[in-house]
């Protein structure tokens, strides 16, 4: 299999700052590979190396074959580059700006604009000035598919993106290189949904690389551990990676690790051990639990016992828009779905999303007091 990228021995420094000492890495043909790191560890500084923007100080980049310094016009036209994802017409509508940057590119592909932004709510009517970080990259990322470049390098491509959109856009990107065989390198400090969609996984430190190797590897010895206070709820035969745990409705019982028992109890803070502190999107359920919670609640024959059971959800998990809207298919009258929707908003992680729920609606009265609800929960 060809290599697309290939470096060799990089090493740079920004004044006396060293950046990177003898970086190597290369990425094969229909591979993806996630560079990744806090801000400032030289995600970007990489990028400008990759496209001639930036000469390090010793070492060598090469893009199919071709010295960095001396790339040829054909290889040129083979690379899609994302900076920092947002497009700077803001005076265009979004189908206006497909039609101009078509004509600069003879393998155009609008289909595949459209594609995206129609999966991802973006109407072709809507003006870019109008529009939020997240919706401008989202037209960046659609802009760079329908030039149907051979290798994508995207830089920080998830900024502006809530979790929710983020997950739909890692879905969408993870079938399109697949399908069209095509080759990305990208850049990110969100790790949450990588695991979805790159093959190979480098994780940079300040001036040092701390870990490359393939995904499938790292997952395979990866091991993540939670621990609850008495009162909390883990959902019973949650699966956290490799592990399994089971509780007895005051916490954790047992902890299994690769089917050997680990015999850990939560501790108390002071007493020698304490609960992590996770981001917020941590407590988002995943599919498969939501799956099961989602069963449960349709089970119950009283809303009494259904609204327990979610009360008791939103107590210790966050949701996104998509997941609310599927509880409140599980009502027929606007006004009960309206009450889900207020209980459950201040625990969506994606609310820009929610206007997507709001639609659901039948009667317009009842979509603008909930717009209301949602502004008026903005000012508190």
């Amino acid at each position: 299999m060809s290599k697309i990228i290939e470096c060799e021995n990089i090493t740079h420094y920004y004044g006396n700052r060293l950046i990177y000492e003898n970086l190597s890495f290369d990425v094969e043909q229909g591979k993806v590979l996630g560079l990744l790191g806090k801000n400032g560890t030289g995600k970007t500084t990489i990028i400008n190396i990759l496209n001639g923007y930036l000469k390090p100080r010793s070492g060598v980049c090469r893009l199919f074959g071709e010295e960095m310094e001396h790339l040829s016009p054909l290889t040129k036209s083979k690379v899609g580059l994302l900076l920092e994802g947002h497009v700077q017409h803001a005076y265009f509508t979004v189908s206006q700006i497909e039609k101009f940057y078509s004509a600069f590119f003879p393998k155009w592909k609008k289909e595949a604009y459209y594609e995206l932004l129609k999966k991802l709510q973006v109407l072709p009517s809507q003006k870019l000035s109008t529009m939020s970080c997240g919706q401008r990259s989202q037209v960046a990322l659609g802009l760079l598919f329908a030039q149907d470049p051979e290798l994508l390098i995207l830089d920080d491509f998830s900024m502006g993106l809530d979790p929710g959109y983020r997950r739909l856009f890692v879905e969408y990107l993870r079938e399109y290189a697949s399908a069209e065989n095509k080759t990305v390198f990208l850049t990110s400090h969100i790790i949450q949904d990588m695991e979805l969609l790159i093959d190979d996984c480098m994780i940079m430190d300040y001036g040092r690389l701390l870990l490359h190797k393939p995904v499938k590897e790292i997952m395979h010895h990866f091991k993540r551990y939670r621990f609850t206070r008495p009162g909390e709820r883990v959902w019973k035969g949650e699966r956290l990676y490799n592990e399994r745990i089971y509780f007895d409705g005051r916490g954790v019982k047992d902890i299994f690790v690769d089917d050997r028992h680990a015999n850990v109890r939560p501790g108390r803070p002071g007493q020698g051990e304490h609960r992590p502190n996770y981001d917020r999107h941590d407590r988002v359920m995943n599919d498969q639990l939501f799956k099961t919670f989602y069963n449960n609640l349709k089970k119950e024959p009283f809303e009494d016992d259904r609204m327990a059971l979610l009360n008791t959800a939103l107590a210790n998990s966050d949701f996104t828009s998509a997941q609310c809207l599927q509880v409140t298919k599980l009502y027929t009258f606007d006004d009960d779905r309206m009450a889900i929707m207020k209980k459950m908003y201040p625990r969506i992680v994606d609310k820009e999303a929610f206007f997507t729920v709001i639609a659901t609606l039948t009667f317009s009265s009842n979509k603008d007091e909930m717009n209301k609800f949602v502004q008026n929960y903005g000012r508190r």
